[in-house]
């Protein structure tokens, strides 16, 4: 039998794979003219990827899934769980998106793992669009960082320097995901790499980790820690990526402190115009524990079928339109028997990636990618870990990126599955896939009203346009201010 890496895909497989990878290193790189506010535009391309997904499902391009009894059962009953609890809801129309928003994910991460199987030799596909997306952030926080030191009296806040996010902070969720692919590819380079391929994901690595740390983001730290200590348990392979990722996050905090301690103090008249990242690091939950409460209080009083798919954004309060914890949204929002089966298979998942990790000291028998499987384990694991303090589920690009390396990690650790129950499974899928993007032409309808909102605004009053043109249309849980009181814009 051929090695994995000699087996030639289908080019049109190359070019689906080539195509999502692509749009996902874009995501937070790449401005939309007329320009829309970063999530918003975001949202855009994580619908077009959802859309994309049941078509490479159903095209000879990716692999079938031969799923079993067991998990067909266990997902049927989340989404019967989920279309009761979105009927029950006060606006059950957007309840229906947050479901179709579920379905969606599970297709894209279906299809990332097809490709992924269909061509065994995409993995450095996989590394090249990390390194793009985290090169580019980086890029543009080092010429942000060079323009404030040329013009000092203009003063330099960091949350300024990082632009593609609505929030700077947000950049944190998506380096916990891409920061142990950069360190793959640092200290497992391949032979026939050059020497400086593999420093330069090193430095890049360490430079991520400054951009991350110089916006006061703490999830990152502790979703990577995390990963790190459960890495240090599996073996030698293991224990060298935590050291990597141990290593790498005490370069990048000397970085930051470098950049935003001693060289201001050195060539800056008035270094006070910097202003030090550290000043936002607190041990505080920063009001988490309000929107904990309150998540809590809606688990107790709805616990069978919970307040509806997206529903938190529903109950207007100070602080945020989602809980910052995946397991109380889940169960405040879908219900305690709806999360709890999620979260079974879920770990079920999760236990077969730990368990092939544990063997990587003894792989099995044509196994070639323990250390990129051993990667992919600290990435999903810090975003598990994150998803408990932050909105890994709720933002786009971090979404987006978490069902490619699920998808990958899914087919690095699956079998060759009977044709007969993968066609059947590649068929279900689809279908469903295909019904969850029955309520994406709403989301379709509302970005052109509001890209047809801004051009109006920008011709009558540009200093209105982002008031008239985003009213939350893509992601009416984003905006805290706004709580959840309409249904989805229709047009005739």
């Amino acid at each position: 039998m051929p090695h994995p890496s000699l087996i030639r895909p289908h080019p049109f497989t190359l070019f689906a794979a080539w195509l999502l990878l692509g749009l996902a290193a874009s995501m937070p790189l790449l401005q939309l003219q007329p320009p829309l506010a970063w999530h918003d535009q975001q949202r855009l391309v994580q619908v077009a990827l959802l859309a994309l997904a049941p078509l490479l499902l159903l095209s000879p391009c990716t692999a079938p899934w031969a799923a079993r009894p067991g998990s067909v059962g266990l997902l049927a009953a989340v989404l019967g769980l989920g279309l009761a609890s979105a009927w029950a809801a006060a606006h059950p129309a957007w309840a229906l998106l947050e479901v179709s928003l579920l379905l969606g994910c599970l297709g894209l991460a279906l299809a990332v793992r097809g490709l992924r199987l269909r061509a065994p030799g995409l993995d450095g596909a996989l590394l090249l669009a990390a390194f793009m997306l985290c090169a580019g952030i980086g890029l543009q926080f080092l010429v942000s960082y060079a323009s404030a030191m040329a013009q000092p009296e203009l003063g330099l806040h960091v949350l300024a320097m990082l632009g593609g996010f609505s929030n700077p902070r947000f950049f944190g969720q998506v380096a916990t995901l891409l920061l142990p692919l950069l360190l793959l590819g640092w200290a497992f380079a391949p032979a026939q790499w050059p020497r400086r391929c593999a420093w330069l994901l090193g430095a890049l690595a360490v430079l991520t980790w400054a951009v991350v740390l110089s916006t006061g983001t703490r999830g990152t730290v502790l979703a990577l820690g995390t990963s790190a200590v459960l890495l240090a348990c599996l073996g030698p392979l293991g224990r060298r990526v935590a050291l990597g990722l141990l290593l790498s996050g005490l370069l990048g905090a000397l970085l930051s402190w470098l950049l935003f301690t001693v060289l201001p103090l050195l060539l800056l008249a008035d270094p006070t115009t910097f202003h030090h990242p550290a000043s936002r690091l607190t041990l505080s939950l920063s009001g988490r524990e309000v929107i904990w409460s309150l998540a809590w209080d809606m688990i107790r009083q709805q616990p069978l079928l919970g307040v509806g798919p997206m529903h938190f954004a529903a109950h207007p309060n100070p602080i945020a339109a989602h809980p910052h914890n995946a397991l109380l949204q889940g169960a405040a929002e879908w219900g305690l028997p709806a999360a709890l089966l999620l979260l079974a298979w879920l770990g079920r998942a999760y236990w077969q990636l730990l368990r092939r990790c544990h063997r990587a000291a003894l792989p099995l028998p044509g196994d070639t990618h323990p250390a990129l499987r051993m990667a992919l384990l600290a990435s999903l694991t810090g975003a598990a870990t994150q998803s408990l303090v932050d909105g890994v589920l709720v933002m786009p690009t971090t979404l987006v990126w978490l069902c490619v390396l699920a998808g990958w990690a899914w087919a690095l650790c699956e079998r060759a599955a009977p044709p007969a129950a993968g066609k059947l499974a590649r068929t279900a899928v689809a279908g469903a896939a295909i019904f969850a993007r029955q309520p994406l032409p709403s989301l379709e309808r509302g970005a052109t009203t509001a890209l047809s909102a801004l051009a109006r605004a920008q011709r009558l009053a540009p200093h209105r346009a982002r008031a008239i043109a985003l009213p939350a249309l893509l992601e009416p849980r984003h905006d805290r201010t706004q709580p959840l009181t309409q249904p989805p814009v229709h047009h005739s």
